[in-house]
């Protein structure tokens, strides 16, 4: 059965993932269909690699099905336009660039064609998702199967292509000619070995994260780096090193200004999300007289000496400590359609903090200012958390980027 042309819209595109499944893991809030276009790697190197992502991640996410397809070629498995071989050949965007990026994947024009389709459970949040990793060179892929941009994914990204997040602007001259905009663009890149580059270099491998001529605005930051297999800044590639990668995301104006129309729903007096920085909500919320505590990751730790007398402070990774997974579970099993047991998951972090409230502070605060701790799909745990909280303290939770807990805003 062919896929469906409208799979495309609103889904997950990412070029050249390698081995990288770290979007399984963030975007299930926005996306329930991955496309990861790839090449030179062989379907049993992405099934070995998947195996142990899953069994590492099994907390996270469970294997639902599993589906090979040794055949594969766009044409038979994916509903594409019966103009699409039109379409690829009017690409303008790469007239600069055309002959060295043809040359590049040249090698790869042998490789035997496959896809593997994974049906997944994003564990916690209880949703359905769909990873079909398959051969095919990027940038082709999104023509075909965007239908020369009628249907336009919700999440763009480029993670140390070494081109496409470079400033070489042939991402935004496909966007500009097919009039296809996703929601946002993900760029990042591998800071592993910079130690023993110059100056001048460093700067152009720090260029994905800069905005750019179209997405001019930061979307959204990653509280964890995301994990690939593989890296690729040395001069010899180490396919096997765990590689940590920093990556941010970014929107049009357009989509800022939408977003900041929208507002986050309401819930009882002692929980909300309140947009914007963490000191500027203290400062607009606290009273003088107020006993209050703020909690945030050791990454800002920077804010803790601006903070008033009166406001203690407390870092998620000391709370995550003493985390019993064990007990978590016992008590949260209902919480978000069934939470995972991981230090880093948003109902393990806030089951932290109920218990640090309880059996830790002898002198409870008036008002508890946070910066959720969790991944990035997991604002569903985090609502649910805040709607029952009918006594006690307060919470406030500081959302800064424009996307993050996007889908909890009214109208989304």
């Amino acid at each position: 059965m062919k896929i469906p042309c409208s799979s495309f819209e609103n889904s997950f595109f990412y070029i050249g993932p390698g081995k990288d499944f770290e979007p399984l893991l963030r975007f299930s809030h926005l996306c329930t269909n991955y496309f990861f276009p790839n090449l030179y790697l062989s379907k049993e190197e992405i099934l070995d690699y998947a195996e142990r992502f899953f069994k590492d991640h099994q907390d996270f996410l469970e294997v639902v099905s599993c589906d090979i397809e040794d055949d594969f070629s766009e044409e038979i498995c994916f509903d594409l336009h019966p103009s699409y071989r039109q379409h690829l050949a009017a690409i303008q965007f790469m007239e600069h660039h055309h002959r060295n990026y043809r040359q590049s994947f040249a090698p790869a024009m042998n490789e035997p064609p496959w896809m593997i389709h994974y049906t997944l459970k994003r564990k916690g949040v209880d949703r359905i998702i769909h990873l079909y990793y398959f051969t095919s060179e990027g940038l082709a892929a999104y023509v075909a199967l965007s239908h020369n941009g009628r249907y336009t994914p919700r999440v763009f990204c480029t993670v140390e292509t070494k081109v496409l997040e470079r400033g070489t602007d042939i991402v935004e001259k496909m966007f500009r000619q097919l009039n296809s905009y996703p929601m946002c663009w993900i760029k990042g890149y591998e800071p592993d070995h910079y130690g023993y580059m110059s100056a001048a270099c460093f700067r152009d491998y720090m260029y994905p994260l800069k905005t750019g001529s179209i997405y001019t605005e930061l979307g959204s930051d990653f509280i964890f780096r995301w994990e690939a297999e593989g890296s690729f800044v040395g001069v010899e590639q180490e396919l096997d090193k765990k590689s940590r990668r920093f990556c941010k995301a970014f929107i049009r104006k357009e989509t800022a200004e939408d977003i900041s129309q929208m507002t986050y729903r309401e819930y009882a007096d002692h929980g909300m999300m309140v947009r914007g920085s963490l000191m500027h909500i203290i400062r607009k919320m606290h009273e003088p007289d107020e006993n209050a505590m703020v909690v945030l990751s050791r990454n800002l730790s920077r804010f803790e000496q601006h903070l008033p007398s009166s406001v203690s402070c407390v870092y998620w990774e000391d709370l995550m400590l003493d985390y019993d997974s064990d007990n978590f579970l016992s008590q949260y099993n209902d919480l978000g359609g069934g939470i995972e047991k991981s230090k880093y998951s948003m109902g393990a972090s806030l089951y932290r903090l109920d218990q640090y409230l309880k059996e830790q502070v002898k002198d409870q605060p008036d008002k508890v200012f946070f910066i959720p701790f969790g991944l990035e799909d997991e604002g569903v745990v985090l609502t649910d958390w805040l709607s029952r909280k009918k006594e006690g303290p307060a919470f406030i939770a500081a959302v800064h980027r424009p996307l993050d807990l996007v889908e909890e805003k009214n109208k989304f």
